[in-house]
């Protein structure tokens, strides 16, 4: 059986190839796959959009090679991030575009709802979503689902102690974030899978 894995950013996909030993596809989405011939199942990690936004602030934080510890002077900006955590159109806030454009325009696609990257299959019939929130029991499940052998664990699957969305983003940032990420949040809820937030 064919499987191909759609690698939706900051949803633990490099995480998922190295726990099967598959190659690197890079961020395409299901058409652009499509578009290369690609048959059978399409396999994705799908992630509360809570969580996601905060990974993709900390994710843009390391690639701008900015300082936000507590003494530096940037850290007035980190105390405000949760204010540019907003919506996003999608590309860039004004936030990261302020601190290193260069930088940050060829990562925009990570800014995209999780939706978008699977826009034009059917979900349950050739695109089967596992969620990034109960990673090593999904890609247990994502194993027998397939008949796969499993590899080697993935970074995912280490528990490490850091703090939630809910303690990260102010009730102003989650409202705005499950605006602009409405899409994701009808997919989940039609999954069953769990938010870490109230919204």
């Amino acid at each position: 059986m064919l499987i191909t894995q759609i690698h939706i950013p900051k949803t633990g996909g490099q995480s998922v190839r190295e726990s099967f030993d598959w190659g690197i596809t890079g961020h395409m989405t299901y058409l652009g796959l499509k578009r290369k011939e690609l048959q059978g199942d399409f396999v994705t990690m799908f992630r509360c959009p809570f969580d996601r936004a905060v990974s993709i602030y900390r994710y843009f934080q390391q690639a701008t090679d900015v300082d936000f510890t507590a003494t530096s002077p940037d850290r007035r900006d980190h105390l405000c991030h949760q204010e540019y955590i907003r919506a996003w159109d999608p590309g860039p806030s004004v936030y990261w575009e302020r601190i290193n454009p260069e930088k940050i325009r060829p990562l925009t696609q990570h800014f995209r709802n999780q939706n978008w990257w699977i826009k034009g299959g059917e979900v349950g019939k050739d695109i089967h979503l596992y969620d990034f929130g109960d990673f090593e029991n999904e890609v247990s499940r994502m194993a027998k689902d397939f008949g796969l052998n499993r590899k080697k664990s993935g970074l995912h699957t280490k528990k490490t102690k850091r703090k939630t969305a809910q303690e990260e983003l102010s009730p102003k940032a989650i409202r705005r974030i499950a605006e602009f990420y409405a899409p994701d949040i009808k997919v989940m809820e039609k999954a069953g899978f769990p938010f870490t937030v109230d919204f």
